[in-house]
């Protein structure tokens, strides 16, 4: 009986993750082996900047086939923003070309991406007691990403939607994002 519900479950996510109506985890966890590989690839490019490096590592990560690439993906936005923001603003920037660069090469997808936004805009009001340009950064980033059609708008609507009944004091940083 268990089994059965699961596959319920299951089978309404599916439609679910085309466009969510709130910016939660969208799919499974991954594995600490997982983890570790995001980390490894995201620490290196904020070490040596090399985009380059950072493509093929991430076609290598895909190519295992091991991990739901769109879960894969999603993790990969999270945890790069959240270093980037904890380094400094240039590596902010930096992070968003090398996502840029994913979307660019269809080595990520604009709703992937943007799906990885909306975790962190969860998490903001805890990363902005440590660091307190994160909402300014965060938006200026999303903007520029929206602009060039490097983040799925919709998803990031939904996201900002949630995020402004979430965190009321951060979201004014957010309020022009989507007219850009």
């Amino acid at each position: 009986e268990d089994e059965d519900e699961e596959e319920e479950e299951e089978d309404s996510s599916g439609e679910d993750m085309i466009v969510p109506a709130t910016p939660v985890k969208h799919g499974p966890e991954l594995d600490e082996e997982a983890k570790n590989k995001v980390g490894f690839i995201l620490e290196e490019f904020l070490c040596c900047h090399d985009v380059t490096e950072a493509v093929e590592c991430m076609i290598e990560l895909h190519g295992l086939g091991t991990y739901p690439k769109a879960v894969l993906d999603e993790e990969v936005v999270r945890r790069g923003l959240e270093m980037a923001l904890d380094a400094s603003p240039k590596e902010c920037t930096l992070m968003a070309k090398m996502f840029g660069s994913l979307v660019d090469q269809a080595i990520l997808i604009p709703e992937d991406a943007a799906k990885g936004f909306c975790d962190v805009f969860l998490d903001l009001a805890d990363i902005s007691i440590d660091i307190p340009k994160a909402p300014e950064l965060l938006a200026s980033i999303a903007a520029d990403m929206l602009k060039t059609g490097h983040l799925d708008a919709g998803v990031i609507k939904a996201g900002l939607v949630e995020f402004q009944k979430e965190d009321p004091k951060n979201f004014k940083f957010f309020e022009g994002v989507l007219a850009t």
